[in-house]
């Protein structure tokens, strides 16, 4: 368990990360493709993107 919120977190951590959904901060280098709603990391996991975090993933990929 965490004793900091997400928010804390990512901005102590340099900006190769990103926020995807109100439960991963993942590094932008292991994303392997975007698809729809989803994340398909290089390790092959499938995370969500919350809808709260859409449009900055979209901003980032600009």
């Amino acid at each position: 368990m965490a004793l900091e919120n997400m928010k804390d977190i990512l901005e102590k951590l340099p900006n190769q990360f990103i926020r995807i959904h109100r439960s991963y901060i993942i590094p932008k280098d292991k994303i392997k493709v975007i698809d729809g709603n989803q994340i398909l990391m290089k390790s092959g996991n499938a995370l969500p993107i919350g809808e709260t975090y859409k449009k900055l993933v979209s901003e980032w990929l600009v």
